[in-house]
Formats: C-alpha cells, sequence, structure tokens
C-alpha cells in the first residue's frame, strides 16, 4: 500500500535561508511555510484514509466506512480552520488569534483519534488486522498536529510573523493616506533577457529604494514571481523564445498572480504596443530609454496602487470572516432550521415529533466542581465538552442543546424526521464516551459524565423576540431525565423504547430498574452508518 509522502519531519522546522536577501522575502512566505508545516499532517490523515475507504470496500470491513469517512470530513473541516486562522489577510492585520484557533482544533483532532482507535479496535475483532498499521498512522499524524499546536515554537513562530510585518509598515487601513515608498518596502521583478537592461534597471530603482528581483525570460519570470511575491512587475515585450505579450496574458490568468501590476517594457514606440499591452492587462506601457522622472512616477503609482488593492481586499476579507463568525455564533446557540428561521424573521412556530431520540449528558457532580475548581477552569470544562458535542452533533445531522449549567441535549428527529434517529443518539453516545479520558488529561481535570437515552413524543421551540434560545420538552425529555438519577459515572443508559430501536445492533445489558438498559458497546459486524 502505497504511503503517503512527508518531507519533513518536524512541521515547524523553520524553512532554511539562502543568502542575505532572503530576509526581505514578504513575510507571507513565511506564513505559507507555516501553514504548509501544519497541513502536512492533515494531509496525511486524508491520505491514509482515502487509501483505507478504498480497502474495505466490498470487504468484511466495510463496517469501518462510516467512521473513516467522518475523519475523512472531519481532516477537511480542519484544513479549513487552519487556512482561516493563518489567513495572510488576519497577518496583515494583526488579527491572527492562536490560542483560539488551537482551542478549536482541539475537539475535532480527539474526534479523529477517537474514530481512528474505534476502527482499529473493530478491524482486530473482524481478523482484518492489515488494516491496523494505517490507522496507527492517522492516530499518529493526529497526534503530532496536536503535539505541534501546543508546542511554544508555533507561538513564537507567528509572533516573528506579526513582529515582521509590523517593522514594515506594510499594512495601512483604507481610510489613511498612503504613504510615498518607504525605502527597502517595494519588491520588483524585473523580466528582461537583455542583461545589461537588467543591471540598468537593477540599479536605478535600487537608488529609490525598491528590493529587485531579476529573470531573464517569462518562464524564470513566473516562477520568481510566485516565490518571492512581487509589488510591481517589469516586463520587456521582446524576448527570444515566447513575447512579452504571451507571458503577460499567463500572468494575468494566474490566480496567484493576476492582481499584481505588469508594466510593459520597449523600445518600440507604435501606438498599436502600447495598446495590446493595456489591452491584455498591463497597468501601464514604457518607452525604451526610460525617462528617470517618468520611471519613478509610475513606478510608485502602480505600487501605492497594488498596496491600495491589497488593503481592500484584506478589509473585504475581514468583513466577510466577521460575518462568518456572526453565523457560527447564531448556529451554535440554535438549531440550524431554527437559526434559518430568525434569519428569514420567522421565529416562532413548534417543532413536535411523535416519536424522536434525546440524548442527556450530566456532569457528575458539577455543583461541587463548580465551587472547588477557579472559574476559567470551569468554563474550559464546559466549552470542550460543548465543542465535542457540537462536532458529534453536526456530523450526525443532530442539534446539541445546553439546558442548564453542565447539562447538555443531543435531539435527533425533531427538526427533521428520521428513522434512525435512536440508532444516531447511540452511536454519539458510544464516541462521547470513548474520548472523555483524552479530553480528562487535556483538561486537566477529572471530569465523568452520566449519559442517558430515550426514545417517545418530543416538542421544541426558539423561545424570545430579541434574544433566543431553543427550549425541548415531552416525553422522551422527561424520560431520559428520570434514568439520570440511576445513572452511574461513565455508564450510559436507555429507556426501554430507545432500546427497542438499538436491539440486535448495539450491546445491551439489563440495568438495576426494570425498563432500562445498560449501553455498553456496538456489534462490530453491523457499525452503523452514522458517526
Amino acid at each position: 500500500m502505497a504511503e503517503p509522502q512527508n518531507k519533513s519531519s518536524n512541521p515547524l522546522k523553520p524553512p532554511t535561508k539562502e543568502g542575505a536577501t532572503e530576509s526581505l522575502i514578504n513575510v507571507t512566505d513565511s506564513l505559507n511555510a507555516l501553514r504548509h508545516g501544519l497541513r502536512t499532517p492533515l494531509n496525511q490523515v486524508l491520505g491514509y484514509t482515502e487509501m483505507l475507504m478504498e480497502d474495505v470496500e466490498g470487504r468484511s470491513a466495510q463496517a469501518l466506512q462510516p467512521d473513516l469517512e467522518r475523519i475523512h470530513l472531519i481532516g477537511g473541516q480542519l484544513l479549513a480552520l487552519i487556512n482561516e486562522g493563518l489567513a495572510p489577510w488576519k497577518l496583515m492585520v494583526g488579527r491572527v488569534d492562536l490560542d483560539t484557533m488551537c482551542f478549536e482544533m482541539r475537539s475535532p483532532l480527539n474526534l479523529i483519534i477517537g474514530y481512528a482507535e474505534l476502527c482499529q479496535e473493530i478491524a482486530v475483532e473482524l481478523g482484518d488486522k492489515r488494516l491496523v498499521p494505517d490507522l496507527q498512522k492517522i492516530i499518529g499524524a493526529a497526534k503530532n498536529l496536536q503535539n505541534a499546536f501546543e508546542s511554544p515554537s508555533l507561538k513564537e513562530r507567528v509572533d516573528r510573523c506579526l513582529q515582521s510585518e509590523k517593522s514594515k509598515h506594510r499594512t495601512r487601513w483604507l481610510m489613511e493616506d498612503p504613504p510615498a515608498v518607504p525605502k527597502d518596502e517595494g519588491v520588483i521583478l524585473i523580466i528582461d533577457d537583455n542583461e545589461m537592461n537588467r543591471d540598468m534597471l537593477c540599479r536605478r530603482l535600487e537608488r529609490y529604494g525598491y528590493v529587485t528581483v531579476e529573470a531573464e525570460n517569462g518562464k524564470e519570470g513566473l516562477e520568481l514571481a510566485h516565490k518571492r511575491k512581487p509589488d510591481l512587475i517589469l516586463m520587456d515585450v521582446v524576448m527570444p523564445g515566447s513575447n512579452g505579450y504571451e507571458y503577460l496574458e499567463q500572468f494575468k490568468a494566474d490566480p496567484a498572480l493576476g492582481h499584481t501590476p505588469v508594466i510593459m517594457l520597449s523600445a518600440l514606440d507604435e501606438m498599436e504596443v502600447t495598446i495590446r499591452c493595456i489591452e491584455i492587462g498591463a497597468e501601464d506601457y514604457i518607452p525604451k530609454p526610460f525617462n528617470p522622472v517618468l520611471l519613478k512616477a509610475r513606478i510608485e503609482a502602480s505600487v501605492v496602487k497594488k498596496r491600495m488593492r491589497d488593503q481592500e481586499k484584506a478589509l473585504i476579507d475581514m468583513m466577510r470572516a466577521e460575518r462568518e463568525r456572526l453565523e457560527q455564533i447564531l448556529n451554535g446557540a440554535l438549531p440550524q432550521e431554527a437559526a434559518n428561521r430568525i434569519r428569514q424573521g420567522e421565529p416562532g412556530g413548534v417543532d413536535v415529533r411523535a416519536e424522536a431520540s434525546v440524548l442527556l449528558v450530566d456532569v457528575v457532580d458539577y455543583d461541587t466542581l463548580a465551587q472547588q475548581l477557579p472559574a476559567k477552569q470551569i468554563a474550559t470544562v464546559l466549552t470542550e465538552l460543548s465543542m465535542t458535542l457540537d462536532w458529534l452533533a453536526r456530523f450526525n445531522k443532530s442539534d446539541k442543546i445546553r439546558i442548564s449549567p453542565g447539562q447538555f441535549i443531543v435531539v435527533t428527529g425533531l427538526l427533521a424526521e428520521r428513522d434512525d434517529h435512536a440508532v444516531t443518539v447511540g452511536d454519539i453516545a458510544l464516541k462521547l464516551q470513548h474520548v472523555m479520558p483524552l479530553l480528562r488529561v487535556q483538561m486537566k481535570t477529572d471530569i465523568h459524565l452520566r449519559i442517558t437515552l430515550a426514545s417517545g413524543s418530543v416538542s421544541g421551540s426558539v423561545i424570545g423576540r430579541s434574544s433566543f434560545y431553543y427550549e425541548v420538552w415531552g416525553e422522551a425529555v422527561i424520560k431520559a431525565y428520570q434514568i439520570n438519577a440511576q445513572c452511574e459515572p461513565d455508564s450510559i443508559l436507555v429507556d426501554d423504547q430507545c432500546a427497542g430501536h438499538l436491539r440486535g445492533q448495539f450491546k445491551l445489558e439489563a440495568g438495576k430498574m426494570a425498563g432500562v438498559w445498560r449501553l455498553s458497546g456496538r456489534h462490530s459486524s453491523l457499525t452503523s452508518a452514522a458517526a
């Protein structure tokens, strides 16, 4: 089985600097290297998961497919978190919130580890041990990423990027007047096949305070532009091989470079040449020999315009991110369907189902913990538990609702009718129970849960008009509370109606009370399609 290549054993190892001018490279490059290093373990998770999904298809181990799909889905979401959390615009405006990012990564990484460990147990039960090494690699990659986020060197590298950007004054708000280009600020790429022309331009531009990069043809220029992220490109129209027009079209068609201004240079002073360059997308056209005053003025104007466009894009990205954040807050406070009603201006309405299932999560001795532990630690415990339930509920198309301090409910089959509501809450309960030992270690808190499941009629509604929360009630909620009082720490109890749906697929033992069952696991040969 082919293995994805991991070219770096340490995803946080800084890139080697080649020459003194390397320090002048746009600071975004070092951020890209950092983002690449953090994505490497996730790429390994996704790569091994994809191969395992192919391997189990049509075999007895196909029972692992649902959990493998969830691992792959979570891995994709984590890639988005890393890309968004370390987006270049956040560096530009100094808004890289590493603490929040690390916190948001922890719960999904725990679930990847938990899912992979359960898959490993099932593979052993089914006698398919050749799947185990790849599952162990998934676990190892997820733990490597956890260690990377907990490493002090990560914060140090991000801080260096922020300090470097701050010291260079590369970011200004759009409402500020853009100043003249400071010394050592602009990076200009010069593409000309004539070495003397390049030398002349480089020397003149360096006198103006710019950093220059040279390329003798368009192909080399494209490669350097991707590496150095110049503020401006000066390119000769006439070059051997492909002419400047063709490479100008390539620059403008490249998503990563299309916004970079290009000034075309040529000894041809025909109007048709100027018109063609502008039509293709050139920022300006300067005929040779250059008028030094005109050259300086047009270069400064182009660089300032480019920076203003960068600042505008950064501001738009920031506003988009803020809007998405508000959407996340709304979705976190309410079930998705209920949140959609709020957006449409229709908060009212009562959801009623003749049968749905609920999962009640109760923190054991919460009141005592709240009195004994520091407030910050209690907040961490509740947040970690809430985020873990959020991920589990989201990937099972269920809704998590906080009902009181130290208690949460997950409801399935209420806002959207489904036949597998009991099976879904059963799987969520087992996954939560599996990741709790890892959560206890990470939170450094000896927290334990009582988990109870019940099926029956359930109703729910958005409560409030200016501020909102979602309330649930009904037969299933009442039964979940009633058997919770009999539930021992770290156990899962199920009412008789819910057990009727689970029987044959889950391992159930008679409880101490009549009509109450203890859930201890799932039959490996019948692993559910729910996560």
